[in-house]
């Protein structure tokens, strides 16, 4: 009997060691699991942003009568009007790897641009104003990574924009960009503020001029598929389509004294390019503007 008795305790304690042993491995094996996915996820924001704009691309930033203070922030660059308290223009690439790579959240953190050298607007500007606080480059077309999406919120990058426009025909051109960006594999996207009136309405203590319209240009630079296309729109609410807005880049010239891709397009193909646009190439989503005029352009600000 002391024998079995010995017997079994030492198979007790082999299988209690091949039980530990198992659970060891087990959590080991989560481990290993936890560390590939957190690497995978790396690579991927890393991904996303390798497949941004370098900062050495601003060959289709577009060129002025200087009166603006050119900014270069790591994923787009500005220039600065200090009078009007807005940017003149923003310009940027759009990708479609960016914008396929995961989305972090919206970031809400407005605030002054310090790289500005005369200060910019300040949130507070657009307190009880009556006015959004409108992005020129959209949040999402820098979601792939937190630092991309949070510069968006620099006041540099805002102008104020009536809330139904905001939120409905600005937004539904917005959504059409992304999608030929993901159609095209990159855009060149340069948008900025019309004024018609030499004294613009003013918000804030900083006089931020209210835009009357404002401009949005599309070139897709592929070799052997070079094509642009250009929006100009009021800055109220609107039930029209967006094709209403559509005009040639040579249009947009004319209205803002702009030169769009002087040093990337050779004369002859800047003449092809941009006195010319063709719809078919720039197709329209009808459902995002049965949305805008069926719902968006009836919201209220806050809903």
């Amino acid at each position: 009997m002391a024998k079995f008795r010995m017997n079994h305790s030492r198979s007790s304690r082999r299988a209690g060691g091949m039980h530990i042993l198992r659970i060891a491995l087990f959590f080991a094996l989560i481990l290993v699991l936890l560390f590939a996915i957190y690497r995978l996820k790396k690579q991927g924001e890393s991904l996303a942003q390798q497949a941004e704009e370098p900062v050495s691309e601003r060959f289709y930033l577009p060129k002025g009568d200087g009166t603006c203070q050119l900014i270069h922030h790591r994923f787009f660059s500005l220039c600065y009007d200090e009078d009007k308290e807005v940017p003149r223009w923003v310009a940027y690439s759009l990708t479609a790897s960016s914008l396929r790579a995961k989305n972090v959240s919206r970031s809400n953190d407005y605030r002054p641009d310090t790289a500005i050298p005369t200060a910019s607007a300040d949130p507070y500007d657009y307190r009880r104003s009556g006015y959004d606080r409108g992005h020129l480059v959209a949040a999402a077309d820098r979601a792939f990574s937190r630092e991309a999406m949070s510069e968006t919120f620099l006041m540099s990058n805002i102008a104020p924009q009536d809330h139904l426009f905001n939120s409905g025909i600005w937004r539904e051109l917005e959504q059409n960009t992304r999608r030929w960006a993901k159609q095209k594999g990159k855009l060149y996207v340069i948008i900025g503020p019309i004024y018609s009136d030499k004294e613009p309405k003013r918000i804030g203590r900083n006089g931020v001029a209210v835009p009357d319209a404002f401009f949005r240009v599309l070139l897709n630079p592929r070799e052997g598929a070079m094509e642009g296309t250009a929006f100009v729109i009021p800055n109220l609410v609107s039930d029209k389509p967006l094709s209403d807005y559509q005009m040639s880049i040579d249009s947009v010239e004319s209205l803002t004294r702009l030169d769009f891709f002087d040093e990337l397009l050779t004369d002859s193909l800047e003449e092809a390019v941009e006195s010319r646009f063709s719809t078919s190439a720039w197709p329209l989503d009808e459902r995002s503007y049965r949305t805008r005029v069926e719902k968006w352009n009836k919201e209220k600000r806050g809903k």
